[in-house]
């Protein structure tokens, strides 16, 4: 399963519900109950949202090096080769460029299910996006 930004900033900015099954998500896999992906990409996501929206560069830069050391939890880079396919994403389905990426990483990695709340995903075909 590969994890979008969206779910690192709900379950570390959020005080809601969403929030709450964000955080129990990543105990799962913390425990390995839960064996997931993500890319580079989304912790410069994280990293630039988190600090816009508190402000605080440090503090921000502290909670996304916690995050990237999260057993269980592969953190793939970037290829230009995904980056070529990820123009046909882009073409094809609407998607942002970032996202087109994404999309790419996780094929790429035989990964068909997304984590997310952005709902851009559903319309891919081939790509099952879930809600925590």
């Amino acid at each position: 399963m590969f994890i979008d930004a969206n779910i690192f900033i709900s379950a570390w900015l959020g005080r809601n519900e969403a929030a709450r099954k964000c955080k129990e998500f990543f105990k799962k896999i913390e425990s390995g109950e839960q064996r997931a992906i993500t890319s580079v990409l989304v912790f410069d996501e994280v990293l630039y949202t988190l600090e816009i929206r508190t402000g605080d560069r440090e503090k921000s830069l502290a909670a996304v090096r916690k995050m990237s050391i999260l057993p269980n939890l592969k953190i793939c880079e970037v290829s230009p080769r995904q980056l070529s396919n990820s123009f046909e994403i882009y073409s094809k389905h609407g998607l942002k460029p970032r996202d087109a990426l994404h999309i790419a990483t996780m094929l790429e990695n035989g990964v068909s299910t997304m984590l997310s709340f952005d709902k851009d995903f559903d319309g891919v075909k081939g790509i099952e996006r879930i809600e925590p």
